[in-house]
Protein backbone atom coordinates (compact mmCIF):
# COMPACT_ATOMS: atom_id res chain seq x y z
CA UNK A 1 0.00 0.00 0.00
CA UNK A 2 2.86 2.41 0.79
CA UNK A 3 4.44 1.69 -2.60
CA UNK A 4 1.16 2.53 -4.31
CA UNK A 5 0.91 5.80 -2.38
CA UNK A 6 4.52 6.71 -3.23
CA UNK A 7 3.73 6.38 -6.94
CA UNK A 8 0.94 8.96 -6.52
CA UNK A 9 3.09 11.59 -4.75
CA UNK A 10 5.30 14.11 -6.55
CA UNK A 11 8.24 15.94 -4.96
CA UNK A 12 9.55 19.20 -6.36
CA UNK A 13 10.16 22.80 -5.43
CA UNK A 14 11.82 26.01 -6.43
CA UNK A 15 14.71 28.20 -5.39
CA UNK A 16 15.87 31.76 -5.88
CA UNK A 17 18.99 33.82 -5.23
CA UNK A 18 18.39 37.58 -5.22
CA UNK A 19 20.83 40.48 -5.26
CA UNK A 20 20.05 44.15 -4.70
CA UNK A 21 22.11 47.32 -4.52
CA UNK A 22 20.42 50.61 -3.61
CA UNK A 23 22.03 53.92 -2.75
CA UNK A 24 20.41 54.04 0.68
CA UNK A 25 21.12 50.49 1.86
CA UNK A 26 23.75 47.77 2.00
CA UNK A 27 24.50 45.59 -1.01
CA UNK A 28 22.99 42.23 -0.16
CA UNK A 29 22.20 38.70 -1.29
CA UNK A 30 19.01 36.96 -0.20
CA UNK A 31 17.70 33.51 -1.00
CA UNK A 32 14.64 31.31 -1.00
CA UNK A 33 14.16 27.56 -1.14
CA UNK A 34 10.77 25.90 -1.06
CA UNK A 35 9.72 22.26 -1.29
CA UNK A 36 6.49 21.23 -3.02
CA UNK A 37 4.83 17.90 -2.24
CA UNK A 38 1.71 17.14 -4.25
CA UNK A 39 -0.28 14.30 -5.68
CA UNK A 40 -3.43 12.21 -5.41
CA UNK A 41 -4.05 9.92 -2.46
CA UNK A 42 -7.23 8.87 -4.27
CA UNK A 43 -8.56 9.60 -7.74
CA UNK A 44 -10.76 12.29 -6.21
CA UNK A 45 -8.59 13.42 -3.29
CA UNK A 46 -5.65 15.69 -4.07
CA UNK A 47 -3.00 17.13 -1.74
CA UNK A 48 -0.71 20.12 -2.22
CA UNK A 49 2.00 21.37 0.16
CA UNK A 50 4.35 24.31 -0.39
CA UNK A 51 6.90 24.53 2.44
CA UNK A 52 9.22 27.53 2.78
CA UNK A 53 12.43 26.12 4.27
CA UNK A 54 13.29 29.43 5.95
CA UNK A 55 16.10 30.87 3.82
CA UNK A 56 17.39 33.33 5.05
CA UNK A 57 15.14 33.76 8.13
CA UNK A 58 15.87 30.33 9.58
CA UNK A 59 12.19 29.64 10.26
CA UNK A 60 10.38 27.10 8.09
CA UNK A 61 6.67 27.62 7.42
CA UNK A 62 3.85 26.28 5.30
CA UNK A 63 2.78 28.73 2.61
CA UNK A 64 0.15 26.25 1.41
CA UNK A 65 -0.86 22.88 2.80
CA UNK A 66 -4.31 21.68 1.80
CA UNK A 67 -6.36 18.75 0.62
CA UNK A 68 -8.96 18.89 -2.16
CA UNK A 69 -12.05 16.70 -2.39
CA UNK A 70 -13.02 16.72 -6.06
CA UNK A 71 -16.71 16.30 -6.87
CA UNK A 72 -17.49 17.82 -10.25
CA UNK A 73 -15.68 20.48 -12.32
CA UNK A 74 -17.84 23.33 -11.03
CA UNK A 75 -17.91 22.38 -7.31
CA UNK A 76 -15.04 21.08 -5.16
CA UNK A 77 -13.90 21.40 -1.54
CA UNK A 78 -10.52 22.57 -0.19
CA UNK A 79 -9.35 22.65 3.44
CA UNK A 80 -6.12 23.40 5.30
CA UNK A 81 -3.62 26.21 4.84
CA UNK A 82 -4.99 27.86 1.72
CA UNK A 83 -3.62 30.68 -0.38
CA UNK A 84 -6.11 33.48 0.20
CA UNK A 85 -8.03 33.92 -3.09
CA UNK A 86 -7.58 37.67 -3.39
CA UNK A 87 -5.88 38.98 -6.53
CA UNK A 88 -4.06 37.08 -9.25
CA UNK A 89 -0.58 37.79 -7.95
CA UNK A 90 -1.14 36.16 -4.56
CA UNK A 91 -2.32 32.97 -6.27
CA UNK A 92 0.50 32.94 -8.84
CA UNK A 93 3.54 34.30 -7.01
CA UNK A 94 6.24 31.68 -7.76
CA UNK A 95 9.58 33.41 -8.34
CA UNK A 96 10.50 31.38 -11.47
CA UNK A 97 7.17 32.33 -13.10
CA UNK A 98 7.63 36.07 -12.52
CA UNK A 99 9.51 38.29 -14.96
CA UNK A 100 10.82 40.74 -12.35
CA UNK A 101 12.66 39.99 -9.12
CA UNK A 102 10.68 42.41 -6.94
CA UNK A 103 6.99 41.92 -6.23
CA UNK A 104 4.65 44.84 -7.01
CA UNK A 105 3.95 47.30 -4.20
CA UNK A 106 0.27 46.36 -4.25
CA UNK A 107 1.26 42.74 -3.63
CA UNK A 108 3.52 43.64 -0.70
CA UNK A 109 1.87 46.35 1.39
CA UNK A 110 -1.77 46.22 0.25
CA UNK A 111 -2.37 42.52 -0.53
CA UNK A 112 0.23 40.95 1.81
CA UNK A 113 1.61 38.31 -0.56
CA UNK A 114 2.48 35.54 0.19
CA UNK A 115 -0.85 35.43 2.04
CA UNK A 116 -1.98 32.06 3.34
CA UNK A 117 -4.40 31.26 6.16
CA UNK A 118 -6.18 28.40 7.87
CA UNK A 119 -9.63 27.78 6.43
CA UNK A 120 -11.77 26.03 3.87
CA UNK A 121 -13.02 26.97 0.42
CA UNK A 122 -15.16 25.82 -2.46
CA UNK A 123 -13.89 26.24 -5.99
CA UNK A 124 -14.70 25.26 -9.52
CA UNK A 125 -14.71 25.88 -13.25
CA UNK A 126 -17.80 26.55 -15.34
CA UNK A 127 -17.37 26.27 -19.10
CA UNK A 128 -19.87 28.56 -20.83
CA UNK A 129 -18.65 27.94 -24.39
CA UNK A 130 -15.61 26.11 -25.84
CA UNK A 131 -13.60 29.35 -25.52
CA UNK A 132 -15.28 31.07 -22.57
CA UNK A 133 -15.08 29.87 -18.97
CA UNK A 134 -15.61 31.11 -15.44
CA UNK A 135 -13.55 30.06 -12.42
CA UNK A 136 -14.19 30.86 -8.78
CA UNK A 137 -12.97 30.24 -5.25
CA UNK A 138 -14.79 31.34 -2.08
CA UNK A 139 -13.21 30.79 1.32
CA UNK A 140 -13.84 31.12 5.04
CA UNK A 141 -10.58 31.83 6.89
CA UNK A 142 -9.38 33.17 10.23
CA UNK A 143 -8.56 36.45 8.51
CA UNK A 144 -6.35 39.45 9.16
CA UNK A 145 -5.52 40.64 12.67
CA UNK A 146 -5.38 44.22 13.97
CA UNK A 147 -1.58 44.32 14.15
CA UNK A 148 -0.75 47.27 11.87
CA UNK A 149 2.75 48.13 13.01
CA UNK A 150 4.50 49.91 11.44
CA UNK A 151 1.80 51.67 9.36
CA UNK A 152 4.14 51.86 6.36
CA UNK A 153 4.08 48.04 6.12
CA UNK A 154 0.35 48.17 5.36
CA UNK A 155 -1.35 44.82 5.97
CA UNK A 156 1.80 42.67 6.02
CA UNK A 157 2.06 42.59 9.80
CA UNK A 158 -1.69 41.84 10.04
CA UNK A 159 -1.33 38.33 8.62
CA UNK A 160 -2.35 35.66 11.11
CA UNK A 161 0.91 33.66 10.91
CA UNK A 162 -1.35 30.56 10.96
CA UNK A 163 -2.19 31.14 14.61
CA UNK A 164 -5.57 31.13 16.33
CA UNK A 165 -8.10 33.78 15.40
CA UNK A 166 -8.23 36.71 17.83
CA UNK A 167 -12.03 36.99 17.49
CA UNK A 168 -15.07 34.83 16.80
CA UNK A 169 -15.82 36.26 13.37
CA UNK A 170 -14.48 34.44 10.35
CA UNK A 171 -13.35 36.35 7.28
CA UNK A 172 -15.01 35.71 3.92
CA UNK A 173 -12.88 36.13 0.81
CA UNK A 174 -13.30 35.13 -2.80
CA UNK A 175 -12.20 35.64 -6.38
CA UNK A 176 -13.98 34.97 -9.66
CA UNK A 177 -12.49 35.13 -13.14
CA UNK A 178 -13.77 35.31 -16.68
CA UNK A 179 -11.39 33.77 -19.21
CA UNK A 180 -11.62 33.90 -23.00
CA UNK A 181 -9.59 31.50 -25.14
CA UNK A 182 -6.82 31.40 -22.51
CA UNK A 183 -5.75 34.83 -23.78
CA UNK A 184 -7.92 37.31 -21.89
CA UNK A 185 -8.53 37.08 -18.15
CA UNK A 186 -10.31 39.42 -15.78
CA UNK A 187 -10.57 38.69 -12.07
CA UNK A 188 -12.64 40.29 -9.31
CA UNK A 189 -11.87 39.77 -5.61
CA UNK A 190 -13.57 40.67 -2.33
CA UNK A 191 -12.74 40.42 1.37
CA UNK A 192 -14.70 41.06 4.59
CA UNK A 193 -13.81 40.18 8.19
CA UNK A 194 -13.25 41.47 11.70
CA UNK A 195 -9.63 41.90 12.74
CA UNK A 196 -9.80 42.88 16.42
CA UNK A 197 -11.03 41.24 19.63
CA UNK A 198 -14.79 41.10 20.25
CA UNK A 199 -15.33 41.08 16.47
CA UNK A 200 -14.14 44.68 16.19
CA UNK A 201 -12.09 46.59 13.61
CA UNK A 202 -13.76 45.26 10.43
CA UNK A 203 -11.70 45.20 7.24
CA UNK A 204 -13.24 45.17 3.76
CA UNK A 205 -11.41 44.93 0.47
CA UNK A 206 -12.00 44.80 -3.27
CA UNK A 207 -9.64 43.91 -6.08
CA UNK A 208 -9.47 43.80 -9.86
CA UNK A 209 -6.85 42.04 -11.97
CA UNK A 210 -6.38 41.81 -15.73
CA UNK A 211 -4.16 39.73 -18.00
CA UNK A 212 -3.92 39.79 -21.78
CA UNK A 213 -1.77 37.29 -23.68
CA UNK A 214 -2.50 37.70 -27.40
CA UNK A 215 -1.95 34.65 -29.57
CA UNK A 216 -1.92 34.02 -33.32
CA UNK A 217 -1.70 37.73 -34.13
CA UNK A 218 1.60 38.69 -35.85
CA UNK A 219 1.87 42.12 -34.23
CA UNK A 220 0.83 41.30 -30.67
CA UNK A 221 1.67 37.65 -30.05
CA UNK A 222 5.04 38.46 -28.44
CA UNK A 223 3.48 40.95 -26.02
CA UNK A 224 1.90 40.39 -22.62
CA UNK A 225 -0.11 42.92 -20.60
CA UNK A 226 -1.11 42.57 -16.95
CA UNK A 227 -2.18 44.65 -14.00
CA UNK A 228 -3.87 44.61 -10.61
CA UNK A 229 -5.68 47.06 -8.33
CA UNK A 230 -6.67 46.55 -4.69
CA UNK A 231 -8.24 48.68 -1.96
CA UNK A 232 -8.89 47.92 1.71
CA UNK A 233 -10.83 49.93 4.30
CA UNK A 234 -10.06 49.48 8.00
CA UNK A 235 -12.76 50.77 10.34
CA UNK A 236 -12.44 51.82 13.99
CA UNK A 237 -8.65 51.71 13.92
CA UNK A 238 -6.31 54.34 15.36
CA UNK A 239 -3.56 53.21 12.97
CA UNK A 240 -4.81 52.45 9.45
CA UNK A 241 -7.92 53.66 7.64
CA UNK A 242 -7.55 53.13 3.88
CA UNK A 243 -5.00 51.36 1.70
CA UNK A 244 -4.91 51.14 -2.08
CA UNK A 245 -2.45 50.26 -4.78
CA UNK A 246 -1.98 49.12 -8.35
CA UNK A 247 0.55 47.97 -10.88
CA UNK A 248 0.62 47.92 -14.67
CA UNK A 249 3.14 45.73 -16.48
CA UNK A 250 4.10 45.14 -20.12
CA UNK A 251 6.30 42.23 -21.26
CA UNK A 252 7.86 41.79 -24.69
CA UNK A 253 9.19 38.30 -25.46
CA UNK A 254 11.79 38.04 -28.22
CA UNK A 255 14.88 36.27 -29.44
CA UNK A 256 17.72 37.35 -31.74
CA UNK A 257 18.59 34.63 -34.27
CA UNK A 258 22.33 35.32 -34.15
CA UNK A 259 22.29 34.35 -30.45
CA UNK A 260 21.72 30.74 -31.55
CA UNK A 261 25.44 30.65 -32.39
CA UNK A 262 26.41 31.68 -28.86
CA UNK A 263 26.38 29.96 -25.48
CA UNK A 264 23.01 31.63 -24.78
CA UNK A 265 21.32 29.82 -27.64
CA UNK A 266 23.01 26.45 -28.03
CA UNK A 267 22.05 23.74 -27.11
CA UNK A 268 18.69 25.06 -25.83
CA UNK A 269 15.61 24.53 -28.00
CA UNK A 270 13.53 27.63 -27.27
CA UNK A 271 15.50 30.24 -25.27
CA UNK A 272 13.76 33.57 -24.69
CA UNK A 273 14.62 37.13 -23.75
CA UNK A 274 11.93 39.30 -22.15
CA UNK A 275 11.95 43.07 -21.86
CA UNK A 276 9.75 44.22 -18.96
CA UNK A 277 8.36 47.58 -17.88
CA UNK A 278 6.23 48.13 -14.77
CA UNK A 279 4.67 51.05 -12.91
CA UNK A 280 3.64 50.66 -9.25
CA UNK A 281 1.67 52.91 -6.93
CA UNK A 282 0.61 52.48 -3.30
CA UNK A 283 -1.21 54.75 -0.88
CA UNK A 284 -1.69 54.26 2.87
CA UNK A 285 -3.81 56.54 5.04
CA UNK A 286 -2.69 56.34 8.65
CA UNK A 287 -3.79 58.33 11.69
CA UNK A 288 -0.42 57.58 13.26
CA UNK A 289 1.83 58.37 10.29
CA UNK A 290 -0.32 60.55 8.02
CA UNK A 291 -0.79 59.98 4.30
CA UNK A 292 1.94 57.77 2.83
CA UNK A 293 2.45 57.28 -0.91
CA UNK A 294 4.92 55.51 -3.14
CA UNK A 295 5.53 55.44 -6.90
CA UNK A 296 7.91 52.95 -8.49
CA UNK A 297 9.21 52.63 -12.04
CA UNK A 298 11.01 49.45 -13.10
CA UNK A 299 12.59 48.32 -16.35
CA UNK A 300 14.08 44.85 -16.66
CA UNK A 301 15.49 42.22 -18.97
CA UNK A 302 15.45 38.50 -18.29
CA UNK A 303 16.80 35.41 -20.02
CA UNK A 304 15.18 31.96 -20.00
CA UNK A 305 17.21 29.17 -21.62
CA UNK A 306 14.28 26.93 -20.59
CA UNK A 307 10.90 27.82 -19.10
CA UNK A 308 11.82 26.67 -15.58
CA UNK A 309 15.09 28.62 -15.22
CA UNK A 310 15.44 32.39 -15.42
CA UNK A 311 18.09 35.08 -14.90
CA UNK A 312 16.53 38.49 -14.20
CA UNK A 313 18.06 41.96 -14.17
CA UNK A 314 16.25 45.22 -13.48
CA UNK A 315 16.68 48.85 -12.55
CA UNK A 316 14.23 50.48 -10.14
CA UNK A 317 13.38 54.11 -9.37
CA UNK A 318 11.39 54.95 -6.23
CA UNK A 319 9.58 58.10 -5.18
CA UNK A 320 7.70 58.27 -1.88
CA UNK A 321 7.64 57.36 1.78
CA UNK A 322 6.46 53.72 2.05
CA UNK A 323 9.26 51.47 0.83
CA UNK A 324 12.80 52.36 -0.29
CA UNK A 325 11.92 56.05 -0.08
CA UNK A 326 13.52 57.87 -3.04
CA UNK A 327 16.20 55.28 -3.69
CA UNK A 328 17.30 54.09 -7.10
CA UNK A 329 18.97 50.76 -7.51
CA UNK A 330 19.77 47.55 -9.34
CA UNK A 331 18.29 44.11 -8.70
CA UNK A 332 19.14 40.73 -10.17
CA UNK A 333 18.17 37.16 -9.44
CA UNK A 334 18.41 33.57 -10.56
CA UNK A 335 15.39 31.33 -9.92
CA UNK A 336 14.48 27.81 -10.92
CA UNK A 337 11.82 25.12 -10.63
CA UNK A 338 12.69 21.47 -10.05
Amino acid sequence: MLDDLAERILLGGYGALEFEAFGGSDVTFEGKLEVIISGHIHDRIRIYNEIDLGVPTGTAKAEQSYVDLLFIPWFNLRAGVVLVPFGKFNLDHFDPRRDLTDRPLVARQIVPTTWGDLGASVFGLIRLTPDLKVTYEAALINGLTNQFDPPSSGLRSARSALGKDNNGDKAFVGRATLMLADQYEIGISGYRGASGPANGTPITGVGLDLEFKPRNTPILEDWEFKGEYAQFLVRNSDTLSRLSGLYVQVNYHFWLPWLNRTILGSPFLHPTLTLVGRYDHASIHSAAAGHLEQDRFTVGLNYRPIEDYVIKTEYQINQGSIERRNWEGFLASVSWLF
